[in-house]
């Protein structure tokens, strides 16, 4: 739990840092119609975060059985309701996702306005590109793994 946690309060703090990047580096340069759309790609965040954050530490009746339920003793002896942890993960992680392809997507709509040459245009879409590219090569699969907990598992593990 606390990892995934961490998890969330990481990812969330990143992609609201980007976000109001965005907002200040086109603060009166840009139409208001991206301004709007950057408000609501960082409430979008701001809502995933509280809103996944407070399902987290509440997937479990009472709250302490969610570290108790290893104990076979005690799962035995008491009675408790949790709800299907990994489904909530993938939920978060699908979501997760969107929003990154919302903050990646956020800049091309930037360069293509941009008064420069076309071979500059291109050598930063294909910079932009990448971060496309680390979505669809890392961020995709890692959300669709059967087993999402052994992702944060071993994820904690390598650091």
């Amino acid at each position: 739990m606390a990892l995934e946690a961490l998890y969330m309060i990481s990812t969330s703090t990143t992609k609201i840092s980007i976000l109001l990047f965005y907002r200040r580096l086109t603060d009166g340069t840009i139409s208001r119609g991206f301004m709007i759309i950057v408000y609501a790609a960082i409430t979008f965040v701001a809502l995933y975060f509280v809103i996944f954050f407070i399902i987290l530490f509440l997937s479990c009746r009472p709250i302490y059985a969610f570290w108790q339920q290893v104990d076979i003793t005690w799962e035995i002896q008491n009675k408790y309701h949790c709800i299907n942890e990994e489904a909530d993960l993938v939920a978060a992680a699908i979501v997760s996702v969107i929003q990154d392809f919302i903050a990646c997507g956020l800049p091309t709509i930037l360069f293509w306005k941009l008064r420069i040459p076309k071979r500059q245009k291109i050598a930063l879409g294909a910079i932009f590109g990448v971060g496309f590219l680390y979505v669809c090569s890392k961020r995709v699969p890692e959300s669709l793994t059967d087993n999402f907990h052994a992702v944060f598992v071993s994820a904690a593990y390598c650091v």
